[in-house]
C-alpha cells in the first residue's frame, strides 16, 4: 500500500499501471488521468451492494458481492492483463482504498501481477488536488472580446517555452455557445479538474502562467470555484482588435461546422440577442455569409464581455490595441507585458 504524497507526481507518469476499480459512473464522473476502468461490480451491484450494508449488515453486503464477483474473476483478471504492461507496477484503487481495491490487487497479486493499493484510494487523490489547485499559482490572464485569438496566442505562447494553461482544451470547449462545435464530447466538471491539475503539476510554481480568460463555467464545465476566484485576482492583460478582424477570424474557426450545427447554437443565445438579430444571423447562415452572422453574434459576446470586465472592479495590468489578428505579434506583446507581472 503506498499513498498519495508518496507516489506525487508519479500518478501522472509511467512509473506505475493505473486501475481504478470503481463502477463505470463513478469512473465516467472523474478518476486519475490515464487509469484503466476494470470495475468490480456494475453501477446496479454496486447500488446493490451498498443497500445490503446499509439495511442489513457488512458481512451480508460481503455475501452479495461475492456472488457477483465470483462467477467475473477470470474476466477482471484477463481485463487486468490486457491493460499492463509485463513488467509493470500496478496502482490499485477504489473510493477510501477499501476492500473492493484490496481484493482486486490480493487477486492479481497471486496472478503474477506486481500490484499495490492506493491507501485512501480515490478520495485521498481528489483532497490532493484541490489542495493543489487552491495554491496560489501565478497566472497571468490573456483577456479580450470574443474572436481574439486568444487561444492561438496560447499556443503561440507554449512553442516559444512559456508555461500555459489551456483550459478550453482540457474542457474540450471553446467557452460560448459555439464552443462545442467540432469538438470532442465534455469530462464531467470533477474529471477536468483532474486534467487541471495534471496538466499544473508538470508547472514551475515559481514562474507564470498564461491562461485564458473564462467565466467559471467552461460549456458544462463548472471551474473549481477556490481555483476561479483566484483565477479572476491574478494580473489581466487584455486585447482590443477591430470588431471587423474578429467576426472574419471567427468565420475561420467555426467554418468546418455544418450550417444547421451553426443555427442551433445561435439559437442557444435567442434570448439575449434578440429576435430580429437572431433572423438576420440565420438568413446570414443561410447566405453562407460566415462573417456577416458572425458579426450578430458578437453584438451578444461584446456586451456581456465588456459586463464582465466592469464585474472585476480592477484595472488591466495592460490594455493591446491591435488593428489585426497577428498572433506572432500579439504573442511578442504579452510576453513583454507579462515579464514584468509579478516582479516586485
Amino acid at each position: 500500500m503506498v499513498n498519495i504524497d508518496q507516489v506525487g507526481q508519479a500518478i501522472y507518469g509511467n512509473v506505475f499501471t493505473l486501475i481504478d476499480v470503481r463502477s463505470p459512473s463513478e469512473y465516467g464522473k472523474g478518476h486519475i488521468p490515464g487509469a484503466h476502468n476494470v470495475p468490480l461490480f456494475t453501477d446496479e451491484q454496486r447500488a446493490i451492494v451498498g443497500t445490503t450494508y446499509t439495511r442489513k449488515s457488512k458481512d451480508e453486503a460481503i455475501d452479495v458481492g461475492m456472488d457477483f464477483v465470483a462467477p467475473r474473476l477470470s474476466e477482471i483478471l484477463d481485463a487486468c492483463k490486457a491493460v499492463i504492461p509485463s513488467g509493470s507496477q500496478c496502482l490499485v484503487y477504489c473510493w477510501r482504498g477499501g476492500m473492493r481495491s484490496a481484493s482486486v490487487c490480493w487477486f492479481i497479486n497471486h496472478a503474477g501481477i506486481d500490484a499495490q493499493t492506493l491507501h485512501q484510494g480515490y478520495k485521498a487523490y481528489r483532497r490532493r488536488v484541490l489542495a493543489d489547485l487552491e495554491q496560489p499559482w501565478k497566472f497571468i490572464v490573456i483577456g479580450g472580446y470574443t474572436g481574439s485569438g486568444k487561444t492561438e496566442i496560447l499556443h503561440e505562447l507554449t512553442n516559444r517555452g512559456e508555461q500555459v494553461l489551456d483550459l478550453e482544451r482540457l474542457c474540450n470547449h471553446r467557452g460560448s455557445a459555439f464552443g462545442a462545435l467540432t469538438m470532442p464530447p465534455q469530462p464531467r466538471s470533477e474529471h477536468a479538474m483532474n486534467l487541471v491539475h495534471q496538466a499544473l503539476s508538470v508547472m514551475d510554481t515559481s514562474k507564470p502562467i498564461y491562461v485564458e480568460d473564462e467565466s467559471q463555467h467552461i460549456g458544462s464545465v463548472w471551474l473549481h470555484e477556490p481555483f476561479f476566484k483566484h483565477l479572476r485576482s491574478c494580473p489581466l492583460i487584455t486585447l482590443v482588435i477591430p470588431r471587423d478582424q474578429r467576426a472574419r477570424f471567427l468565420s475561420r474557426i467555426y467554418g468546418n461546422a455544418s450550417i444547421d450545427q451553426l443555427g442551433e447554437s445561435f439559437h442557444k443565445i435567442a434570448s439575449p440577442l434578440g429576435g430580429e438579430r437572431l433572423a438576420n444571423a440565420i438568413h446570414a447562415l443561410a447566405e453562407g455569409d460566415l462573417e456577416g452572422a458572425a458579426n450578430y453574434a458578437l453584438d451578444h459576446y461584446d456586451r456581456a464581455y465588456a459586463f464582465g470586465l466592469k464585474k472585476r472592479g480592477t484595472e488591466p495590468l495592460a490594455t493591446i490595441e491591435h488593428n489585426t489578428i497577428d498572433i506572432h505579434e500579439l504573442a511578442t506583446r504579452i510576453q513583454e507585458h507579462g515579464s514584468q507581472a509579478y516582479k516586485s
